[in-house]
């Protein structure tokens, strides 16, 4: 989906002259970037509904929209389909989701005049509280900003789909994992994808949600428990959504 983010800010296309392939442990962010179009769909049904005139995008401080885009290249599991439920790799893909999901100005930044690595203007503490959690089907959602609280974050899974092989409701935990250690909500988009029903996997995202939220699961908790129970999920093949619900509600 990130050919389509591109193609609506026009102005990101530059980008690509100047940044290399990213690795699976790379992220690119963009500040400030005007959408100029709407796209909608995916794939074959991928089409341009037409221009947008009015970028109603606030402007920051130094006349830069407060728009922030980031692209990813998750890891493709799609010829070792188990190697997703390690530990090791759950990590890997929650850092880099979190590294997506965290506002700029949150994130250390390395300054190269002190050779050190700057720790924003603040940071996330392990073991906050979940962020509660939309999953729509929708293109678009609209939001109100204020100067205190970001932007919900506009996404849906990586690394699902045929060319990737994730499974849909592990990359959505570990999505949900990430943006609650960022302090972001997140707006989930399930838009159809060749060989893959996400509205259908992802139906009882809410419910999960729901029940973790009345439970005060924290983060750190929800990270034990995927990681706890990754052995049972590859060998039983269960659900990722029931064996978290049938945790907190059975303790089984």
């Amino acid at each position: 989906m990130d050919e389509v983010v591109f193609i609506e800010h026009g102005s990101t296309l530059v980008c690509l002259l100047f940044f290399e392939k990213l690795s699976d442990k790379e992220v690119m962010i963009i500040q400030g970037a005007t959408r100029s179009c709407i796209l909608r769909g995916h794939g074959p049904n991928l089409s341009c509904v037409g221009p947008l005139v009015n970028d109603t995008c606030p402007v920051g401080e130094g006349n830069i929209r407060r728009r922030e885009l980031c692209t990813v290249f998750p890891t493709s599991y799609r010829h070792k389909v188990v190697d997703q439920y390690s530990a090791d790799a759950m990590l890997t893909d929650v850092g880099r989701m979190y590294l997506s999901a965290t506002p700029l100005a949150q994130l250390p930044l390395f300054d190269p005049a002190e050779g050190s690595w700057d720790r924003g203007e603040a940071s996330s503490v392990v073991g906050d509280d979940v962020n509660e959690s939309v999953s729509r089907k929708g293109n678009e959602v609209e939001c109100d900003l204020d100067d205190e609280t970001p932007a919900p974050l506009f996404c849906f899974p990586p690394g699902v789909g045929p060319q990737y092989g994730g499974n849909p409701q592990l990359r959505f935990v570990l999505l949900w994992l990430a943006a609650s250690q960022a302090g972001r909500q997140i707006r989930v988009r399930t838009p159809p994808i060749l060989e893959l029903e996400l509205a259908e996997d992802l139906k009882e995202a809410e419910e999960l949600v729901g029940v973790l939220l009345e439970a005060g699961v924290s983060v750190a908790q929800l990270w034990g428990m995927v990681v706890d129970e990754s052995s049972t999920l590859l060998s039983k093949g269960c659900p990722v959504f029931e064996m978290l619900t049938s945790k907190i509600v059975y303790g089984v």
